[in-house]
């Protein structure tokens, strides 16, 4: 019963055809003629397989030129040391005492910024800034930027969640 199961998988395969018997004992052909381009093209792609390669190819010229690099002008060198002006001085972290006896303070971010981030919502309509990191009183510090930017109560807001100050940018003087 086992062997006759196996013998479908045993059985001869027929003959190959005489087409492709005759293929198999024709001599292999080594090379095919080249394809016949206008100038124009074998240009181009004499130019791309140079461009490939890192070489460059100038109109009226067959072999490939390899690029040079230029030298930088000295006034373009990048520049050791940044002038003067465009060194940025950060002000001192006050001590922790110091930061307990006022009402609020605002830390920096990492990279010694303030954190103050733009906001853009209902699709770029309503603009709005965003001031974190806030410790201490968050209302002392709201009722103080009101008074100096000369807002309105509904212009600047609390996020309690948060802690958070949020104020429109269309108000903002």
């Amino acid at each position: 019963m086992a062997s006759t199961s196996l013998l479908p998988f045993l059985r001869p395969l027929p003959l190959p055809r005489s087409s492709s018997l005759q293929r198999l004992q024709r001599p292999p052909q080594t090379t095919l003629p080249p394809p016949r381009l206008c100038p124009l093209i074998q240009q181009r792609t004499a130019a791309a397989f140079a461009n490939y390669i890192g070489r460059q190819t100038f109109p009226g010229q067959t072999t490939p030129v390899s690029r040079r690099r230029k030298k930088a002008h000295p006034s373009n060198r990048p520049k050791r040391h940044p002038s003067p002006s465009k060194i940025l001085v950060t002000p001192p972290t006050p001590d922790p005492a110091a930061i307990e006896s006022l009402p609020y303070y605002v830390h920096r971010t990492p990279s010694k910024q303030l954190p103050i981030y733009k906001l853009a919502k209902r699709g770029g309509n309503l603009k709005q800034t965003r001031l974190r990191k806030i410790n201490g009183d968050v209302s002392a510090l709201r009722r103080d930027l009101m008074e100096a930017m000369k807002l309105e109560e509904k212009e600047c807001r609390i996020n309690q969640l948060t802690g958070h100050i949020l104020i429109k940018v269309g108000s903002v003087v």
